[in-house]
């Protein structure tokens, strides 16, 4: 599977990824039961921004650069999250790229209202800072 999906791999044209949507059905994949272990947590790798949270203008960089192609934003995925109590696990391919997504996904699980258990973000840089090139 791995192998035929990386073989042709394609995108969107543009630089940043579907993060928000992608938290945002995997919590919601089949149903709410889904999520029934005592410990949940997701881990998401990326090494770009989502969408709408570049950290700069780029051409071609964000095709959604104001909002979610299905009006998702960041509160939603993490209510989704939250309303299932599951931990973010974002390991980053690219953490000068993806530190606005992260702080901002952080800033929604601290503020949201329903986050009793105190869940939240755990951000993992999967390369060292020096081999980033940004």
């Amino acid at each position: 599977f791995v192998q035929q999906a990386c073989a042709a791999a394609s995108g969107g044209f543009d630089l940043a990824e579907d993060i928000i949507g992608a938290i945002h059905r995997s919590a919601n994949w089949q149903n709410g039961q889904d999520w029934t272990s005592d410990i949940k947590f997701m881990m998401l790798f990326s090494d770009a921004s989502a969408h709408g949270l570049l950290p700069s203008p780029l051409v071609n960089g964000d095709n959604y650069p104001t909002r979610h192609p299905e009006g998702l934003t960041t509160d939603d995925a993490v209510t989704s999250l939250v309303a299932r109590d599951v931990d973010l696990f974002f390991c980053s391919f690219n953490p000068s790229a993806t530190k606005r997504t992260e702080d901002e996904l952080s800033k929604k699980f601290k503020k949201h209202p329903d986050n009793v258990a105190e869940h939240g973000i755990v951000t993992i840089p999967m390369v060292p800072k020096e081999a980033v090139v940004s």
